[in-house]
C-alpha cells in the first residue's frame, strides 16, 4: 500500500500510475491553530505499507506530518512501514550552515534520530 504525505501527492500518483496500482486513501488535516491530524482511510493491519513524503516547504509540518504518518500506520498493526522522503531538506541547511558558522546545530542527525526511533524502522531518502 502507498500513501501520499501531503507535501508529495503529485509523486505519488505518478508513482503508483507506474507501478499500474492507486495510491491508498488518506487524509491531513491542519487546523487553524497548526496542529496537524492524519487518517487512514483503509485497513492497514498486516500490511506493508510506503508513506511518500518531501520535507520541502512548509519544512517542519511535513516532517512533523511523516512521524504522525509512522505513528499511524504503527497503532495500525501495519505489518512494516517504510517512509521514502525524496528530498530530507535539513541535508541541505547543515552544508550551508557549515560555511558560517564554527558550531552549527546538528539538524540532519537530530531529525534523522527522530525517524530511526519513530516506528518506520526503514528509510529511504533521493536527496543528498
Amino acid at each position: 500500500m502507498v500513501f501520499a504525505g501531503s507535501g508529495s501527492r503529485g509523486l505519488t500518483n505518478r508513482i503508483c500510475e507506474y507501478l499500474s496500482i492507486r495510491p491508498s486513501e488518506n487524509e491531513t488535516l491542519q487546523f487553524t491553530n497548526g496542529n496537524i491530524f492524519v487518517r487512514i482511510l483503509e485497513n492497514v493491519r498486516g500490511r506493508r505499507i510506503y508513506i511518500i513524503q518531501s520535507t520541502a516547504f512548509s519544512t517542519n509540518d511535513n516532517f512533523m506530518e511523516l512521524l504522525f504518518w509512522l505513528d499511524a500506520c504503527k497503532r495500525a498493526s501495519a505489518a512494516s512501514v517504510t517512509a521514502v522522503i525524496p528530498y530530507f531538506s535539513y541535508t541541505q541547511r547543515r552544508l550551508k550552515l557549515r560555511f558560517f558558522l564554527r558550531r552549527s546545530p546538528g539538524m540532519p542527525y537530530l531529525h534523522t534520530c527522530l525517524l530511526y526511533t519513530s516506528p518506520s524502522p526503514r528509510d529511504l531518502s533521493t536527496s543528498r
